[in-house]
């Protein structure tokens, strides 16, 4: 009663019209005036949970805005509570307010309540795109529009906060709206225009231009376990369909899904939420795709070259190397002065250094093996370090006696000796293989073909991992035929368009043999095709006789480090040494140093390509000699190391890094 009292008396003295006149703007238009009056009284006892009961569209003198108070709109029943204010009727029991307690009437649902928004209490907490959450009460949540009632959101989804639109009716109530009731999304503009706006319960009253809508005004988002109401996927990442609280890059040529690797970036790269092109490309691709070759490098050139447009190959700074620039090598700091640098960046050490930087000495070079030669010594196995003038320990003496002239090679890091020629003219037939675990010598098989025993006078080398015993002379003559050994065993080969001895013989590649020379065929080359398994003549040498072999393959400076073949022939009494230039069409044998000078000749000397691969080491009695070129030259060096007795015709073959020289 005392409530009704003073509202009375409020409205009376809000009818003076001296105050009023003060007060509110408009009095000269009473109609105008007494709205205002009845929304503003709304709006203050909303506050305490209070509507007063009003219909002032009747409104047109003092009587009617009298009755107005008392009068409730359609859809409503006083409050049999408060009789100055309205509510919803409940259905179920007549006369008594629907909503209640911490609900309100839903203006929007006309006989639905809705929770109160705490910093508005006449408006619901939940509007627009947003209803109560039924599983969270006093929250909000997007409405399903499929099913009435429900969150749009649930399971391994929650409300994306980016979306999130309250959609408050504040539309046309005469108040402006400003920052503090400004939700974001559809404000209603048009209450800041005009010229008799009341700014009485604005705070910071600023005349908000309309918005445009927003796409995809709702949306649901893997939430962030970390950060409550987030996001866990952002910026490029979207929500992974496939895979449940995971984020992947999203495709922008098919928005939603995910970027793949093999399709988005076409093999060549991989998504990247931290790329603007979306994908990271491979080593020589850009784009945004991946899809453009380029040099190789990541960056390109590995930012220590260039590349010139539309090519593919880096040009790099000085010291750098490779496709993509990226390894460093200067002779002068990475390999201490001492070396030269290789195109993977590595050294090359000087003669006697070794290690990543050649500042160590070297003291156990490469080892190679000199046995079965003509000496005082027929079974000696010496061991010399071709690094150092280190005495090594010789391995056991062959089991053969005074065989020369027989075929070897490193097979399975094993030496691999086959045949021989004893005095008399006795051919040998057996093959062995040094076992470095028991250091003994063991027998693999014996080389008969046809009732022909023995192969002395021939040739071997390593082919395909295995030794090929080539010509020579056996109990029967000449032998065509071509023995392929390794520890297992002995098989045959392929057979010659003649027999032949004193040849040498040397792999060309893993397809081709080369043989050289021999007793029948003093210049000629023959050259064997493993793929068409067939014979063809080679190109003819200078010399007038190339026998008793000697022959290898190294890579040549003077020939842009190709690899060539050396042979050692004789013309006139005196040494002759020739290379082949044999990677090239055409090519043809040509002349340069003799191994040891003039009117001297090698009779029984053996070549082995030097430990670089870019010279030869010739053994002959008891020296050493290294044969090296530049760029337009080449020229012989006797060694410092030495054979306590003389070896000729014999085994000079190089021993596994297994061996020691101790």
């Amino acid at each position: 009663m005392k409530f009704v009292l003073l509202l009375a008396f409020l409205f009376m003295w809000l009818a003076n019209p001296i105050t009023g006149g003060k007060l509110f703007p408009g009095f000269n238009n009473p109609e105008k005036w007494m709205k205002r009056v009845i929304r503003k009284l709304q709006r203050k006892t909303s506050a305490h949970g209070n509507m007063i009961a009003s219909n002032t569209a009747e409104i047109s003198n003092t009587a009617g805005f009298i009755s107005s108070i008392s009068k409730c709109e359609s859809n409503y029943i006083n409050d049999p509570d408060n009789g100055l204010s309205c509510c919803f009727e409940d259905n179920m029991n007549k006369g008594q307010c629907l909503c209640n307690g911490m609900t309100i009437d839903d203006t929007s649902n006309p006989g639905s309540c809705c929770i109160a928004n705490q910093r508005h209490p006449d408006h619901c907490l939940c509007s627009g795109t947003d209803i109560d959450d039924p599983n969270n009460h006093g929250n909000c949540c997007f409405k399903d529009e499929n099913n009435p009632n429900q969150c749009l959101c649930n399971g391994n989804y929650t409300d994306n906060p980016n979306k999130r639109c309250f959609n408050l009716d504040w539309k046309g109530d005469g108040i402006c709206d400003d920052q503090n009731n400004h939700a974001g999304c559809d404000f209603d503009g048009k209450d800041c225009c005009g010229v008799n706006v009341d700014t009485d319960l604005c705070t910071l009253c600023q005349c908000l231009e309309e918005e445009a809508p927003l796409p995809n005004a709702v949306g649901c988002c893997y939430p962030d376990p970390n950060t409550t109401g987030e996001c866990l996927c952002t910026g490029t990442d979207i929500d992974d369909p496939d895979n449940a609280g995971s984020c992947c890059v999203e495709d922008p040529d098919s928005p939603g899904t995910c970027c793949v690797d093999s399709i988005t970036c076409n093999e060549q790269g991989i998504c990247s939420s931290g790329n603007s092109g979306i994908c990271t490309c491979d080593s020589g691709f850009t784009g945004d795709r991946c899809n453009v070759t380029t040099c190789p490098g990541a960056p390109v050139c590995s930012d220590n070259g260039s590349c010139p447009q539309g090519a593919t190959v880096c040009e790099c700074q000085d010291g750098f190397h490779g496709d993509d620039c990226a390894i460093f090598c200067n002779a002068a700091t990475t390999c201490s002065g001492n070396g030269t640098c290789e195109v993977d960046g590595s050294c090359t050490c000087d003669a006697g250094l070794t290690g990543a930087n050649c500042t160590e000495i070297k003291t156990n070079g490469p080892l190679v093996l000199v046995t079965l030669g003509q000496n005082t010594n027929p079974t000696h196995a010496y061991v010399v370090d071709m690094g150092s003038t280190a005495s090594c320990t010789n391995l056991p003496s062959y089991p053969i006696n005074s065989a020369v002239q027989a075929a070897s090679a490193l097979i399975d890091d094993a030496p691999l000796i086959c045949g021989g020629n004893k005095p008399g003219h006795v051919r040998v037939s057996e093959c062995y293989y040094h076992d470095i675990i028991s250091n003994q010598w063991k027998l693999v098989g014996n080389m008969i073909y046809n009732s022909n025993s023995g192969r002395g006078k021939g040739s071997g080398t390593s082919f395909n991992g295995k030794l090929w015993a080539v010509g020579g002379h056996g109990s029967q003559g000449s032998r065509k035929d071509i023995d392929i050994i390794d520890l297992e065993g002995i098989t045959t080969g392929p057979t010659l368009p003649y027999g032949d001895e004193n040849l040498c013989v040397v792999a060309l590649n893993d397809n081709e043999l080369m043989i050289i020379g021999g007793e029948g065929h003093l210049k000629n080359t023959l050259i064997y095709n493993q793929e068409k398994n067939d014979f063809t003549d080679g190109p003819t040498m200078n010399a007038n006789e190339h026998t008793y072999g000697a022959c290898t393959t190294f890579q040549s400076p003077m020939h842009e480090n190709r690899m060539v073949v050396m042979s050692i022939g004789y013309q006139s009494g005196k040494d002759v040494a020739e290379l082949l230039d044999y990677t090239q069409e055409n090519a043809q044998w040509t002349i340069v140093a003799s191994p040891r000078g003039p009117n001297v000749n090698s009779f029984g000397c053996r070549l082995l390509p030097s430990i670089s691969g870019k010279g030869v080491y010739l053994q002959y009695k008891k020296n050493f000699h290294h044969f090296t070129c530049d760029t337009s030259s080449c020229q012989w060096q006797i060694m410092e190391q030495t054979l306590p007795t003389d070896s000729t015709y014999g085994v000079f073959m190089y021993l596994s890094p297994a061996y020691n020289c101790n």
